[in-house]
């Protein structure tokens, strides 16, 4: 065992002409190699994660002594009288005046719009239907039947106008014109 590990192996490959010292040896090898590098990993993540402890540490002290100063100086400033409100704005919302404060989002709710209700299933198709009796001839493009809802005040996207034209179409109650763009509505059939 001349050289350490090297001389090992050399001295084996050299007697040796069998794969199996040879490979055996170059097992070992890998086994040492490979615990050396376990070893350093570990090293270093313990040496990150005492970095990581000493930073949260300090972060952690910064922010206490921080907030304390913060409550140092707003105790300092309220003992000391020089908060007083400069501006009309901050004189109604002094303690003065509490129902100004607590009426104000009241009325701000009374005077509020309701949420739309959700449109339920085939009210688009009907509304598409009522806008395309609006137009001349019951005929008209995607675009002019959108006006058209929005005149009544049905803002609808153009996919969903598409989709209420193809269940209008399907229910034979609207047909595309021979141009392709253009959609025409007839009385319901009867069935």
């Amino acid at each position: 065992m001349k050289g350490g590990r090297l001389g090992f192996r050399r001295t084996t490959t050299a007697r040796v002409s069998g794969g199996f010292v040879v490979n055996f040896c170059i097992c070992i090898e890998r086994a040492i190699t490979t615990s050396a590098v376990r070893g350093r990993i570990e090293v270093a993540k313990s040496a990150v994660t005492e970095l990581t402890d000493q930073i949260e540490a300090i972060r952690q002290e910064a922010y206490n002594n921080g907030y304390a100063a913060a409550m140092r100086a707003l105790v300092e400033f309220s003992a000391s009288g020089s908060a007083k409100p400069k501006t009309p704005a901050a004189r109604a919302t002094s303690p003065k005046s509490p129902t100004v404060t607590v009426a104000a989002p009241r009325q701000r709710r009374a005077q509020a719009k309701p949420a739309p209700r959700q449109a339920r299933r085939g009210e688009n198709a009907r509304y598409i239907a009522e806008a395309m009796m609006a137009l001349p001839n019951h005929t008209g493009p995607a675009a002019a039947i959108k006006k058209a809802l929005a005149e009544k005040g049905h803002d609808l996207p153009y996919t969903s106008i598409r989709h209420g034209l193809g269940q209008l179409q399907a229910r034979g109650e609207a047909s595309v014109t021979d141009d392709g763009r253009t959609w025409r509505y007839s009385a319901r059939p009867s069935a």
